[in-house]
């Protein structure tokens, strides 16, 4: 009985084939557009979701308004406003922050005269993996910038760099504008998971900020300044939980 069905149908587009074809693209085009569009509103509902309690992670920022009325505002504040927060307000379990300046970076494996340029790079407190999404997956599960010339790389960055090697504890140089142009010599202690798509934060190389210490004047004290105004020139990306 069904195969009957399936025959009287095939029949019919064979007799009415430019009624079919208009049919069937219709109903291609409708299921694709479906799709495309289920897809995006995922994407935007899971938008940043993936971090360790993304519901109650705020990110610091300013809004400035000047004397003609005119309003400015960024996601970034000076270094330090951090740690004036968790001094002055109660609930905070945890806070951090990163430089992250959109310059080329030049990271070079010199075992293999391998060289990267990327702009994917950030400077970053070693608490940042407390609070953005980094499931590591070779190397130092805990506290991976714990020491002060540590590297995180994702993996598709460790694939770049080191092809098939075993990229922990080896030894790369990264030169960039915040080290005036010379190489710090920087050790990956691990690798993590590449972030997903939707995620604001989306690097592919972690340096601990400490490392700029040689070339940024008193880092650690703007670093931990009580309430800093700016005008040292070291403004970072700050989140609170």
């Amino acid at each position: 009985m069904i195969f009957n069905y399936f025959l009287l149908a095939f029949r019919n587009i064979m007799r009415q084939r430019g009624y079919a074809l208009v049919n069937m693209f219709g109903l291609a085009v409708g299921l694709a557009s479906a799709l495309f569009i289920l897809l995006y509103v995922k994407d935007e509902l899971t938008f940043d979701t993936m971090h360790p309690d993304a519901a109650s992670t705020y990110r610091m920022g300013y809004k400035v308004q000047f004397s003609n009325g005119n309003t400015e505002a960024a996601p970034y504040a000076p270094a330090g406003w951090d740690n004036y927060i968790l001094a002055n307000y109660g609930g905070i379990k945890g806070i951090t922050s990163y430089a992250s300046w959109g310059m080329p970076t030049s990271i070079n494996y010199t075992a293999k005269e391998r060289i990267i340029l990327t702009e994917d790079i950030i400077w970053a407190e070693s608490s940042i993996t407390d609070l953005i999404y980094s499931p590591i997956v070779k190397g130092a599960a805990k506290q991976p910038l714990k020491e002060i010339n540590s590297l995180i790389l994702t993996e598709s960055s460790a694939k770049e760099l080191f092809g098939s090697e075993d990229p922990i504890n080896k030894t790369v140089t990264v030169s960039h504008q915040a080290t005036n142009g010379e190489n710090v010599e920087m050790i990956v202690t691990a690798v993590m998971k590449d972030l997903p798509s939707n995620s604001h934060v989306n690097p592919k190389y972690i340096a601990n900020i400490l490392a700029l210490k040689p070339y940024i004047k008193d880092l650690e004290n703007i670093l931990g300044t009580a309430m800093g105004d700016g005008n040292n020139g070291f403004w970072t990306q700050s989140y609170f939980v």
